[in-house]
């Protein structure tokens, strides 16, 4: 297919975070990672092993949504996990303005209602809490957000665009053309798919294990020495620099602007191909810092 042909206009819903895959990949690749000790209290708090840690890795946005519309029958089983919580929305993403930004992070985080806060305060709770309910719910969520931080749009917010959830791009790939996508989705899925062909690896399993044995040790001990802070400031250096790269610049703060769709930009080959190694290596990241941080937190 030709790129810039017209292309229909796609009726697929919004997705949160990562998509499911890519959830997943962190998830697997973390439990990896894991000492047999923290393998195990992990299983114990999932309930003695009826879900996984891919399973738990999806569910914060399933909950998130349940306020307003039924949870779908397949993710029934988040409710055995934690709780539905409608206002939990603004936890997973932190809105860092490009391509100028504070040096301190809590002017983008009101009221401790942002990503790497949230982190923050389930690490504690996982650490320090009698509760395991409570704690349970801290695993589920510390799993999913710790994919979400590595999400260069979770991270980022351009001229008011909503982290790239204004913006609309038509993707190309091997499998066929993706129309109409918006911004934010070809980062969560459509370059997950693409690293996925690229790879020549196609269902999350077979992905995690072969990301994870390309994980040199030296760098996974410089990965897991950074900071949530840093980690932050990581993707939305990558926004700056890579997703918002030969993206139209729209001033979605003027209200005309964001009521009116603005047209969807041809993403270039060489885009998607430097967008799947960054996915790659964010997923990566995101695996070796989740295992870190539940060895150091998952502590009995």
């Amino acid at each position: 297919m030709v790129r810039g042909l017209a292309l229909l206009v796609s009726t697929a819903l919004p997705m949160f975070g990562w998509g499911p895959a890519g959830h997943h990949i962190v998830a697997l690749i973390a439990e990896q990672r894991l000492s047999p000790e923290v393998r195990e209290r992990v299983r114990k708090l999932l309930l003695d092993g009826q879900f996984t840690m891919a399973q738990a890795s999806t569910c914060p946005d399933a909950l998130r949504n349940n306020g307003k519309n039924p949870i779908r029958p397949e993710d029934e089983y988040c409710l055995k996990i934690a709780a539905n919580n409608p206002d939990s929305g603004p936890w997973h993403y932190i809105d860092i303005p490009v391509p100028k930004a504070e040096k301190g992070l809590e002017a983008y985080c009101p009221k401790g209602n942002c990503v790497i806060a949230k982190i923050k305060d389930f690490r504690d709770v996982l650490r320090n809490s009698n509760d395991d309910a409570k704690r349970r719910e801290a695993l589920m969520y510390l799993i999913h957000f710790m994919g979400d931080v590595h999400q260069p749009l979770h991270c980022a917010e351009r001229n008011c665009d909503q982290g790239g959830n204004l913006e609309h791009a038509n993707v190309f790939l091997s499998s066929g053309p993706r129309p109409d996508h918006k911004l934010h989705r070809v980062w969560d899925e459509d370059l997950v798919e693409k690293l996925m062909e690229d790879e020549n690896l196609m269902g999350d399993q077979p992905v995690a294990t072969a990301l994870a044995s390309q994980i040199k040790p030296d760098r996974a001990e410089k990965w897991s020495k950074t900071t949530l802070d840093e980690i932050a400031w990581e993707g939305w250096e990558i926004a700056k620099r890579h997703v918002y790269k030969d993206i139209p610049l729209y001033n979605y703060c003027d209200p005309d602007v964001k009521a009116s769709p603005t047209p969807a930009s041809d993403l270039s080959a060489g885009y998607e191909k430097e967008g799947a190694k960054l996915v790659h290596e964010q997923l990566m990241k995101a695996g070796v810092r989740l295992a870190d941080l539940l060895e150091t937190s998952l502590t009995r």
